[in-house]
């Protein structure tokens, strides 16, 4: 992995027509301008600072520098599946600036599709800044869930609904505050794409946004146990460990004993 830029490179220039939603370190000195800090962002996440030896998929990884974050701390291979062209995204020409194409495979379909292309299992997963852009997110978890690792790292984060609480305005409604907050322990996610007035609207994109205690219970009902929990403002990481889903694979087929239900 080159480590060091080309003679007068230039970060802004080299990105000019991309559009930079992360902010990394490419070089020593060469910072991309964007929103989210890679490195600060996987501090949160609790990642380790060397990740060697180890098999790393991203989904929907749009610059794609998180996964590079990882194989620079010593990851051995990276694979990034989303829908976005990568071309455009700038995460093929950065493949091609660090020189690490013999170690990134970028696979151009939905989360949805990963069972078509058998990549097996990997020892972290990272679901970073998607599934609030998800039309069925506990599918999509499930899916990951089957191609992590026993024991393997997820890491996954969201913009919390917690603090779209002005659309209860207590000056408006009868509950306080206070109990606008007691609330917020009851896992509970916000449709947005039907153009309430809040800014996570929008964002076209956008479907459905869990508050904290969503989040927390979307990870583990598909078979995760939560590590590490940040909550940054109104913004939750989650770091966490592969274990055995906690139901049975076609839970939602025919149940038997259900007409025997409504007699007890």
């Amino acid at each position: 992995m080159r480590t060091a830029p080309p003679e007068d490179f230039d970060a802004s220039a080299f990105f000019a027509d991309v559009y930079l939603f992360q902010t990394w370190n490419v070089f020593p000195g060469h910072q991309t301008p964007g929103i989210k800090g890679v490195e600060a962002h996987l501090k949160r996440l609790d990642v380790p600072a060397r990740l060697d030896g180890l098999r790393v998929l991203e989904i929907a990884p749009w610059n794609g520098f998180f996964g590079f974050e990882c194989l620079r701390r010593g990851a051995r291979e990276l694979v990034a599946l989303g829908p976005d062209d990568p071309n455009i995204t700038g995460f093929n020409r950065t493949v091609q600036l660090l020189d690490i194409e013999d170690r990134v495979r970028y696979i151009q379909r939905s989360v949805y599709d990963i069972r078509e292309f058998n990549l097996g299992k990997f020892d972290i997963v990272m679901f970073l800044g998607l599934v609030y852009h998800l039309r069925h997110p506990l599918l999509a978890i499930d899916l990951v869930h089957d191609h992590c690792e026993e024991n393997g790292m997820f890491l996954i984060d969201s913009p919390l609904a917690d603090k779209d609480a002005h659309v209860f305005d207590p000056d408006k409604v009868d509950a306080p505050r206070s109990a606008w907050r007691e609330v917020q322990n009851v896992p509970m996610a916000m449709y947005v794409r039907g153009g309430a007035d809040i800014p996570l609207a929008r964002d076209p994109f956008n479907w459905f946004v869990p508050n904290g205690a969503c989040l927390a219970a979307w990870v583990r009902s598909s078979g995760f146990e939560i590590l590490h929990e940040t909550i940054d403002g109104d913004w939750c990481s989650i770091k966490a460990r592969r274990i055995a889903k906690p139901f049975a694979e076609g839970l939602e087929g025919f149940n038997p004993g259900a007409p025997f239900m409504r007699n007890r």
